[in-house]
């Protein structure tokens, strides 16, 4: 090969890693990302509280459906912005699936956790899009490590039945109990 090779520039490689992490629509961690990043913090921080919370944003097939999906596209933006605002630096956001985000709360209580996920569901959430305006909402779930369980299948699955709680009752949040 003559000494020749393939020059990747560091831009490049930074890109490539960026689109590998990240769901490009919502700029959030993808699943897979967010994934191991929870397993690395409880693998890393064993003793230290934290909590997973799921939040879906209810009824996204039907915005879709009635408004398009560009509509929802918005709406999905929006709700990661939002959602973001209340986390603080410490936390970490990812894209589950379709319309559902997962979050760890790094170091956080049940009465801190409590306060975060209360925000987030209080929040004004409408988008302004074209000249209109559209209102969404979300149903929200949580699970407390390590007390409700120290692997993140067990987590998420507290948290995914907390939140079809939630939606149950009309959005909002619940805590698995």
């Amino acid at each position: 090969m003559n000494g020749e090779g393939i020059n990747i520039n560091n831009e490049i490689l930074q890109s490539l890693e960026t689109r590998a992490e990240y769901d490009p629509l919502t700029e959030t961690y993808n699943r897979t990302a967010a994934d191991a990043n929870i397993r690395e913090y409880f693998k890393v921080h064993p003793d230290d509280k934290a909590a997973v919370v799921l939040i879906e944003i209810d009824d996204i097939k039907d915005i879709n459906s009635k408004h398009g999906h560009h509509i929802g596209d918005v709406i999905l933006k929006s709700a990661a912005r939002l959602i973001e605002r209340y986390l603080g630096i410490d936390s970490l956001i990812g894209r589950n699936s379709g319309a559902e985000f997962i979050i760890l709360l790094k170091e956080r209580d049940d009465t801190e956790v409590e306060s975060v996920v209360t925000k987030i569901s209080e929040a004004r959430r409408i988008v302004e899009y074209d000249g209109q305006v559209y209102e969404y909402s979300f149903s929200i779930g949580y699970a407390i490590y390590p007390e409700q369980g120290i692997l993140l299948h067990d987590l998420a699955a507290k948290a995914y039945s907390a939140m079809k709680k939630a939606e149950a009752n009309g959005g909002g949040c619940y805590k698995y109990q």
